[in-house]
């Protein structure tokens, strides 16, 4: 197999409650003091600055959590990924349509627990329109919420990737310096980062997984 190097800039941030870790300027990792065993991936983003190929670094990052945590066996991440440039969201239509998600596409995640038993509901109880469903601009949250409340709830749908996955990834990687990124505006975009994710996204995975 032919591995592609990736080189990353990381920065690592420990305030007692949780170890945020950024990568690139571009991904954000959460670790819990309280979950030990699973990291959040909280943020992903796709920009210029991210461009060297952001699937690729993203598995170099993945990779990089799990050998500098070792006690790591899981990844949590929530699929928010749309469509360029539209509000489509593709998750909810792929799987409507019975294809993968996108993370499991390209990254192997698996729907947590929640997220499986919901696609079971949805494919038990709601008719799926196929044909009106395939269509390029469908896809919306009033387009999902116009089918059912619980088809609307695929959006932000939650997903595992565990570290077996990961260690196949034909990734390896280079950690070029310690500074994530860091630039003149990258402390302001770490607080604003902590505050929502922290108040928000990384206290509903702690209460959801407890401690591990």
């Amino acid at each position: 197999m032919q591995y592609i190097e990736i080189i990353l800039d990381v920065f690592i941030e420990n305030d007692g409650d949780f170890t945020d870790i950024y990568i690139n300027s571009c991904i954000h990792f959460v670790i819990s003091k309280n979950s030990k065993t699973r990291v959040v991936l909280a943020d992903l983003e796709y920009r210029k600055t991210c461009q060297t190929g952001t699937n690729r670094m993203l598995m170099g990052a993945l990779k990089y959590i799990i050998q500098q945590f070792p006690k790591i066996r899981t990844v949590d991440l929530n699929d928010v990924a749309t469509k360029k440039y539209t509000k489509v969201f593709l998750t909810p239509k792929r799987l409507l349509l019975g294809k993968p998600g996108w993370y499991e596409e390209r990254f192997g995640a698996k729907p947590s627990p929640t997220t499986a038993q919901l696609l079971r509901t949805i494919h038990k109880e709601t008719p799926i329109l196929k044909e009106q469903i395939a269509k390029p601009s469908w896809g919306t949250n009033e387009d999902l919420g116009l089918i059912s409340k619980n088809v609307l709830s695929l959006v932000n749908s939650s997903w595992e990737i565990d570290r077996k996955t990961i260690k196949s990834y034909p990734v390896e990687i280079l950690v070029q310096n310690q500074s994530g990124g860091y630039h003149a505006n990258l402390y302001k975009v770490i607080q604003r980062k902590r505050k929502q994710y922290n108040n928000v996204f990384i206290e509903h995975q702690v209460k959801r997984w407890g401690s591990s």
